[in-house]
């Protein structure tokens, strides 16, 4: 008896002496990461000047990537302990980057430990998504050792997510770029040889294409240095394989039995552009595309014979593995946009349909409108909407407060809802309390569409007589239901946006300001302004945007349908 006691007291002290596990080391880390924005936080709260600001984040940067380092050594094994953490430490993050308004190195170094966190916790989608954001903005980054790390880590990203075969031309675009600038270099030369090295490991993930594709790049930067013009520029990009990747991918979309898509980020715009191509594809298959989505976004397709949407948020791993997969998260349209920029000639709807393995033709064949038809409920509830503010179907104008992105926000859309209000009525929709008016000084004939359901606001647009919106969600759900339009453009070109939409007419400063349409976006500050507002959206006036609306108004009949 004596003897089981002693062996069991051994075995227990055994068990309080071992090794933590990796899932306790993660937290741990985690709990420090934690403790670290807080300092930060607190330091930044006091502090003074952008200068310092920027050094108090450096060096918080400097202590995380120790920290991150010893996390990249454990197997998390997606720890949801450690998700919760990661969580808190991410929404930290935000606030110390909104405490420094400057892109600078330490501003990209926030955004990568971001990344890098969402990589650990398992969420490859969302970490994909932001450093994809961030290598769009790359040239603003100071420090070309940066801008080389950042690459780096987009192709461990690439190798991370099995499913980024779709995104990885955009990383040897990158690479393309710096060949006419100048000569190849050895560090140049060196970098490539090295991420050559990871060429196995991406053809053991599935991606065989891009493995063959980086040894050609490698191969490329051991020949002898010389300068590079961009007609060889070209060439070399063909040597490398990147047309032959993209060629592949066109094709192997358009054999696949029962392609599947998904979009893990975007706004409703570009939902709602996604959808000609998808029909265009469900047609060719025979049956509707699966899509997945945040499930928050799951209304725009509830009446939608051509898709059957998911939410991405409750796919099972299975789901990935059951066939091909047609990735659109590393969105094409922003990637093709941001390469052609200023000159951008192509609408978002083609670019969108291209990556889904659509030819122009089979598009143009089955229409160019996006598709997007009212939920019964939606319907019932925009009903309830306006008989209690004793409205009817197509006797108000429908104005979209603000974008998505504030550099394509339009500030005078509430004096123009004001001087609109006394030819008809006015509902004002946006998805966050308007700041410019306060309700009791209102109008009588506007109203507030705030906080509605995404069902119930979309089919409430879809019963306005007119719609007025910049560059966002009911610019695109009127080109859908063919409902007239005013657009607002500033950055983008409204010639482009608009050329599937018949009824929608456009509204710039295109004429007196040669920078239009300069396509930035929302990390790239406007020349004229130096900020994140758009000078040309600032300066126009809304008599501009009134004049519009009553041209376009006098054209349509009362109780016209969509």
């Amino acid at each position: 008896m004596s003897e089981l006691v002693e062996r069991q007291s051994q075995s227990r002290t055994a068990v309080f002496r071992s090794e933590p596990s990796d899932q306790v080391r993660a937290r741990r880390a985690g709990a420090m990461l934690l403790v670290l924005t807080r300092k930060a936080l607190n330091a930044l709260d006091v502090a003074t000047g952008v200068l310092l600001r920027t050094r108090i984040a450096a060096a918080f940067v400097h202590e995380a990537r120790k920290t991150l380092n010893r996390l990249r050594a454990l197997d998390i094994n997606h720890d949801p302990g450690f998700g919760f953490i990661s969580t808190r430490v991410r929404e930290r993050l935000a606030q110390i980057r909104a405490r420094i308004p400057v892109m600078d190195d330490a501003l990209a170094d926030l955004h990568l430990i971001d990344a890098e966190l969402l990589v650990l916790s398992g969420n490859f989608a969302a970490a994909y998504a932001g450093l994809q954001a961030l290598m769009l903005s790359i040239r603003a980054i100071q420090g070309r050792d940066l801008r080389d790390e950042i690459a780096t880590r987009y192709l461990d990203l690439c190798i991370s997510c099995t499913k980024s075969e779709v995104g990885f031309p955009v990383f040897l675009e990158y690479l393309a770029r710096r060949l006419p600038h100048g000569r190849i270099s050895a560090r140049f030369g060196r970098e490539m040889r090295a991420m050559a090295t990871r060429a196995d490991i991406l053809r053991d993930n599935g991606l065989r294409r891009s493995a063959l594709v980086i040894r050609a790049w490698s191969r490329l930067s051991r020949a002898a240095p010389r300068r590079f013009t961009a007609p060889v520029a070209d060439v070399a990009l063909q040597r490398a394989g990147l047309v032959v990747v993209r060629r592949e991918l066109r094709i192997s979309a358009q054999l696949a039995g029962s392609p599947r898509v998904v979009r893990a980020m975007g706004g409703i715009g570009d939902l709602l552009m996604m959808t000609p191509g998808l029909r265009a594809l469900a047609k060719r298959i025979g049956r509707p595309v699966e899509i997945a989505v945040p499930r928050r976004y799951l209304a725009l397709f509830e009446s939608n014979t051509f898709v059957t949407a998911l939410g991405i948020e409750d796919l099972p791993a299975a789901w990935y593995r059951r066939g091909p997969v047609i990735d659109l998260t590393d969105c094409p349209a922003s990637v093709a946009e941001s390469r052609s920029a200023p000159k951008v000639t192509v609408n978002r709807i083609e670019i969108f349909a291209r990556a889904l393995g659509v030819k122009m033709q089979e598009l143009r064949q089955h229409g160019l409108q996006p598709v997007f038809e009212p939920s019964p409920a939606g319907r019932q509830g925009a009903e309830t909407w306006l008989g209690s503010r004793r409205l009817q179907k197509g006797t108000f104008i429908a104005m979209q407060a603000s974008a998505a992105e504030g550099y394509r926000t339009w500030n005078g859309m509430s004096e123009a809802a004001r001087s609109l209000a006394g030819t008809m009525p006015v509902v004002v929709f946006d998805d966050k309390p308007l700041r410019q008016d306060d309700p009791a000084t209102l109008p009588e004939n506007i109203e507030r569409a705030i906080g509605l359901d995404l069902s119930t606001g979309l089919a409430l647009a879809c019963e306005a007589r007119l719609i007025v919106a910049p560059d966002s969600a009911l610019l695109h759900l009127a080109g859908a239901r063919r409902i007239p339009c005013v657009g607002i453009f500033g950055p983008t070109d409204g010639a482009v946006r608009m050329s599937a939409y018949p009824r929608t007419i456009g509204v710039s400063r295109m004429a007196e300001l040669p920078c239009m349409p300069c396509w930035r976006n929302q990390a790239t500050p406007c020349m004229l302004s130096g900020g994140t507002s758009s000078q040309c959206l600032e300066s126009l006036p809304p008599d501009a945007v009134i004049d519009a609306v009553m041209r376009l108004l006098s054209s349509v009949e009362p109780g016209a349908t969509h």
